[in-house]
């Protein structure tokens, strides 16, 4: 039983630690130090540093000698590729929606993008998440969602006029998807993904998050 707390307290660790730096709440190169961790959790050091390792496993920190675990750094590559991966998966998940969806979906999916949302990133992902549902793609929802655990979501939702943008990149799918046009509903939500590749570019080099690809 004891063997099993603590697996669990390191999961839930782990799952509140990579929640933050997906949500850019730690940038890349700012120090998770263990003790200090473990006194927020309330807990010992021997689940945050399992947690730590975790991590460092899916590539979000790295153990760096004289400084201890760091989150990782974006470079221009790594944002390229996470974002070809994702337009790619949910490529095919919006082509099931084309071929699934009912007029119900349109109206909901409608009333979620024309909100003026407290909170964008939440905003966006419950777009998402009735898109996700009208798909009924279990596997490609999954991975989707290993794919998601690399993309700081709270960066690039966060990019000056990205509700706009994302408003309108909406609407496009929501006009192919209206006219059950599985192609155009693929290239709208690849125009969505370039768009937020390119903010997470500018609100990454803005705020140094990523290094630099020389």
């Amino acid at each position: 039983m004891a063997g099993e707390d603590r697996r669990l307290k390191t999961e839930a660790i782990a799952a509140d630690l990579r929640g933050r730096i997906l949500s850019g709440s730690y940038a890349p190169g700012d120090r998770l130090r263990l003790e200090q961790t473990a006194r927020e959790f309330g807990v010992s050091i021997t689940p945050v540093r399992e947690a730590l390792l975790k991590l460092q496993a899916e590539d979000l920190v790295e153990l760096q000698p004289y400084r201890g675990f760091v989150v990782a750094p974006l470079s221009p590559e790594d944002i390229d590729d996470m974002f070809w991966v994702q337009a790619n998966i949910y490529g095919r998940i919006v082509e099931r929606c084309a071929k699934n969806v009912q007029p119900a979906d349109i109206a909901a999916l409608t009333e979620i993008n024309n909100r003026e949302p407290a909170d964008i990133t939440e905003w966006e992902m419950e777009f998402h998440l009735v898109l996700n549902t009208i798909a009924g793609a279990r596997k490609l929802e999954n991975l989707l969602g290993h794919a998601n655990r690399y993309t700081p979501f709270g960066t690039y939702t966060s990019a000056p006029g990205w509700h706009h943008t994302a408003r309108g990149d909406h609407e496009q799918l929501l006009a192919a998807l209206a006219v059950n046009d599985p192609e155009s509903a693929r290239i709208a939500i690849a125009r969505e993904y370039e768009h937020a590749r390119e903010a997470l570019a500018q609100v990454s080099a803005h705020d140094h998050l990523v290094q630099s690809s020389d």
